[in-house]
């Protein structure tokens, strides 16, 4: 694939779209004369919206000159409210049931899956049923570790500063949206969370990408998704640093890695 010029004109559009009577937040990214697909589809964090994804959804469009599409699940931005409490099995449905029905809502039919954190689970469980053209998953969790425990019962302890920050993306949704995080990821129900099995169903090129100072999930995370993925083409980029929130941290070298990584496996 020819990479396109970083200064090429890039239209953005927003919009709500309601499938199964649940709406969803929707951004997409189209660089001037780009073609239709594949298209990008950006899959956000247990605590993230649009907004929070800053610019590296950008950098990637023009670097590769694909269309972008950025999701909010329920419960984030601009989508509906969460309803009841969650499910523990929520990143199986939000794979298997509700990404397939948004993306054939949108017209997508061959997506490129970009996951941070649920996302990058979500992006995994969607590609071990589906065929997505490629996976870049970013910081997933494939099974439940103590640090990641820790690190939620510390943000637990300064909730009160992390609610704040977070109320800009989530409004009035903030409260529900951190209580179904630090519940479900903390309750006995949860603790047997581990799809390392169900990942042998996945045959799609994949980039697994993690920081060795991520705070919630340690490099038995990367590891685990490397050896277990039937991936004809994968690869493996443990970065020395920058934390769980790489796309904040080190925006330029994540975009540099899965651009590159991209412009190799996908078809010119």
């Amino acid at each position: 694939m020819v990479l396109k010029q970083p200064e090429q004109q890039v239209d953005i559009e927003d919009e709500l779209l309601v499938v199964n009577h649940v709406r969803h937040g929707i951004r997409w990214l189209r660089p001037a004369g780009s073609r239709s697909e594949p298209v990008l589809v950006f899959l956000h964090d247990a605590l993230g919206s649009i907004p929070q994804w800053k610019d590296l959804p950008e950098r990637m469009v023009r670097s590769l000159g694909l269309p972008a599409v950025l999701i909010e699940r329920q419960g984030h931005g601009q989508s509906s409210p969460l309803v009841g409490k969650r499910r523990p099995d929520y990143l199986h449905y939000e794979a298997h049931t509700v990404l397939p029905a948004v993306l054939d809502a949108l017209g997508v039919t061959h997506p490129v899956l970009i996951g941070h954190s649920d996302g990058g689970t979500i992006a995994l469980l969607y590609a071990s049923r589906f065929t997505p053209l490629a996976v870049v998953s970013i910081a997933a969790h494939i099974f439940v570790e103590e640090v990641t425990l820790q690190a939620i019962g510390e943000n637990l302890a300064q909730q009160a500063v992390l609610r704040e920050r977070l109320y800009r993306y989530h409004g009035e949704k903030t409260g529900a949206l951190f209580e179904a995080w630090a519940d479900t990821w903390q309750s006995e129900a949860f603790r047997d969370f581990n799809i390392e099995s169900e990942l042998t169903g996945i045959k799609a090129p994949i980039l697994i990408v993690q920081s060795e100072d991520d705070e919630y999930g340690t490099e038995l995370q990367v590891r685990g998704i490397g050896r277990q993925v039937s991936s004809g083409v994968k690869r493996i980029c443990l970065l020395e640093r920058g934390g769980h929130m790489l796309h904040l941290t080190r925006p330029g070298l994540l975009a540099a890695e899965i651009t590159g990584f991209l412009s190799e496996v996908l078809p010119g």
